[in-house]
């Protein structure tokens, strides 16, 4: 039973983002591992199916919080071989299969995430009540919006919040908010996403009585919401807080930065962009890139990516760079293909005079 109980703990500090919890239960966890403690041949169904949830989030911990891909995809492979040896788990391939598609939409590998979201349909219906619902629609959602399908990512990521809606507004229900604010971004619709922005920061500084993740990825959603409106002076506070947060960083008990650190640079350069100071704009849209290629590595296909990379061909352009303009465009082209929804537009810069 101290197995289920620890699996269980660990996916309540995942969810409320209590790091120190999370590396409690995970020491304990690696040492019975490392001990050989865990034996499957030894194991009844009932062990077996809340070892693979356990290692499971384990995974989500090791991307979410340590940015690292390699260490998730193992041990998502691990617990998906103990469910494929057990009959009828309809519901923990269901979650395996989903758990994974979300890592991929985050670490930006869109194509792959869609692969196992439909991986994930399969079990949809045969896991019956036991299918995380919210999370299929939140990874959807996640999915459309980086594939630049905002008004079907708005759809998806409001069945999420509809299915919370008898819930608290707390850690948990946060994630829809916080991407809802950045499909509304995207959707010109800033006001509204300023408000829920304003509401999520609230809560998140509530939290604890520090600075913690939780309100420090508010403080920039929020910001992205100001930059929409205008609100420049605001939104620089904000990041700068932001920054000041993740250079501080224990990488014992919170999280490396993850994409966030791009998001800010990405952020700057749209301030600098606005006040056509396209000198630090460029500087800065380049220092977004490449701290998206941290995380991303060689999975670029995805939203923010193409959102940095235009920019650094509209700035180009304002330098009247045109090497680094052709540079930037054949990048993007090489990266997204002909039939990619903004092509029309990186044209456009491109042949401006």
């Amino acid at each position: 039973e101290i197995l289920s109980l620890r699996k269980n703990l660990l996916i309540t500090y995942l969810n409320i983002v209590n790091y120190e919890g999370c590396n409690k239960h995970l020491l304990w966890l690696n040492k019975k591992e490392k001990k050989r403690e865990l034996v499957l041949s030894k194991m009844s169904k009932k062990q077996k199916r809340d070892y693979a949830y356990f290692i499971m989030n384990r995974g989500v911990y090791s991307f979410f919080i340590k940015d690292n891909l390699a260490s998730a995809t193992k041990d998502y492979n691990k617990a998906l071989e103990i469910a494929l040896s057990l009959n009828d788990e309809n519901a923990l391939m269901f979650d395996i299969y989903l758990q994974f598609a979300q890592i991929l939409s985050c670490a930006g590998d869109i194509d792959n995430a869609i692969k196992f979201i439909n991986y994930s349909k399969k079990y949809k219906n045969k896991a019956g009540v036991d299918a995380d619902l919210n999370l299929f629609y939140f990874t959807n959602a996640k999915i459309m919006f980086e594939n630049g399908n905002f008004t079907q990512a708005l759809n998806s990521i409001e069945k999420s919040i509809e299915l919370n809606k008898d819930l608290a507004q707390n850690q948990f229900t946060d994630p829809n908010y916080e991407l809802k604010v950045e499909i509304l971004c995207k959707l010109k619709r800033y006001d509204d996403a300023y408000n829920i922005a304003k509401d999520l920061y609230s809560r998140a500084k509530n939290y604890s009585n520090k600075e913690n993740e939780m309100s420090v990825r508010a403080l920039i959603i929020l910001a992205s919401s100001e930059v929409g409106i205008g609100k420049f002076d605001k939104a620089i506070v904000h990041l700068t807080q932001a920054k000041q947060y993740f250079s501080d960083v224990d990488n014992n008990i919170k999280r490396a930065g993850g994409e966030f650190t791009g998001d800010i640079y990405k952020l700057e350069g749209d301030i600098y962009r606005e006040q056509q100071k396209y000198k630090y704009a460029y500087d800065t849209y380049l220092k977004a890139l490449n701290s998206y290629k941290i995380i991303y590595k060689k999975a670029l296909k995805n939203e923010r990516i193409c959102e940095v990379l235009l920019q650094l061909l509209r700035m180009s352009k304002k330098l009247e760079d045109n090497d680094m303009a052709n540079h930037y465009f054949i990048t993007y082209d090489e990266t997204f293909g002909t039939e990619h929804y903004k092509k029309k537009e990186m044209m456009q810069i491109l042949l401006e005079k």
